[in-house]
């Protein structure tokens, strides 16, 4: 009963207009902006997701609505320069093997509890596989 949809085009944000869940996983601090002015409900949920070689963010938000905006909170998402690199499909010797589908684990886990648990203890985490850490980010 749900109904799903990809979007590999940030620049065309119209479509974000009736989502209710979007998935951000982009490689630009230029195509977070995009998603982060594109016109979405308030109460959308954003799952802002992004890595570097061994680590990354995993962040549920809203634009407006009871869960903090990923963009307002962590700005660093959004401002600054870009860092250098080919992002998240780097040739195998840039990036560690398990990085990406360690963050799709965690957006499958939200999704889920989201869906099918309605209800969510913690909104995102933050890991690094170089040295076997997470930390997760609570919601409030």
């Amino acid at each position: 009963g749900v109904e799903w949809e990809y979007h590999g085009n940030v620049g065309k944000k119209e479509w974000m207009r009736n989502a209710d869940i979007v998935v951000s996983c982009v490689d630009t601090k230029a195509s977070r902006k995009l998603i982060s002015t594109a016109n979405i409900e308030d109460d959308t949920y954003i799952i802002e997701c992004g890595n570097a070689r061994a680590s990354g963010q995993i962040i549920l938000g809203q634009k407006k609505g009871d869960l903090p905006n990923p963009y307002d909170e962590y700005p660093e998402l959004t401002q600054g320069r870009e860092p250098k690199g080919e992002g998240c499909l780097d040739p195998y010797y840039k990036q560690d093997l398990p990085v990406n589908r360690q963050v799709a684990v965690y957006v499958q886990q939200l999704i889920w509890n989201l869906l099918r648990k309605h209800e969510i203890s913690h909104r995102g985490v933050f890991f690094d596989l170089s040295k076997f850490t997470s930390n997760g980010v609570q919601a409030k």
